[in-house]
């Protein structure tokens, strides 16, 4: 496995690897997702705390999100940020971009 700044661990290989792999961890669990000839990316997030999520929001995600965001009813809130908090993460790892996710991130990508 080979590291560069800014980018997702590879398989280190001299050709390039029709495996994709990406990794996540928070507290005690971890995630693993492989794939042929894919981009993918994957994040887990512990949610047990309490936070100022839209605080959080309006620091991390572009306006839109925001107000996506605040939309929500209180309850949902801290589920809705960490939903995108998640996908923006796995977005990064898989190589898409957090600005197609900032379109779609309610209609397309689905957190499990």
């Amino acid at each position: 496995i080979t590291e560069c700044p800014g980018q997702a661990p590879r398989l280190a290989s001299h050709t390039p690897s029709p495996i994709a792999f990406s990794l996540a961890h928070s507290r005690n669990r971890v995630a693993c997702v492989v794939a042929s000839d894919a981009m993918l990316g994957v994040d887990i997030e512990y949610t047990g705390w309490q936070r100022d999520v839209l605080r959080m929001a309006a620091r991390s995600f572009h306006p839109e999100n925001v107000r996506q965001l605040q939309g929500l009813k209180a309850g949902e809130q801290l589920a809705g940020f960490y939903r995108l908090w998640t996908l923006h993460e796995a977005a990064l790892k898989a190589g898409i971009g957090c600005d197609r996710v900032r379109r779609n991130a309610w209609k397309r990508y689905r957190a499990v």
